[in-house]
């Protein structure tokens, strides 16, 4: 399963990323430059487009099997 991991530059940053992949392997590392901990409140359009472009490049079109279910 894809998974972006966000973190601001001036918090977390790329350490969301390395954090993340002990979980999971499929991790796309996103840093929102001049944010801190509150990326929603600091810079709200970027992080939606970064969320935005994620999903969108991620969305896979069910399958004629998994519509039968």
């Amino acid at each position: 399963m894809p998974v972006m991991a966000v973190g601001g530059e001036k918090s977390f940053g790329p350490l969301q990323a390395v954090i993340m992949r002990h979980v999971a392997n499929n991790v796309q590392k996103e840093v929102v430059a001049g944010s801190g901990h509150w990326l929603m409140e600091e810079r709200p359009t970027y992080t939606v487009a970064l969320i935005r472009k994620f999903i969108d490049a991620t969305a896979v079109a069910p399958t004629a099997a998994k519509l039968r279910r």
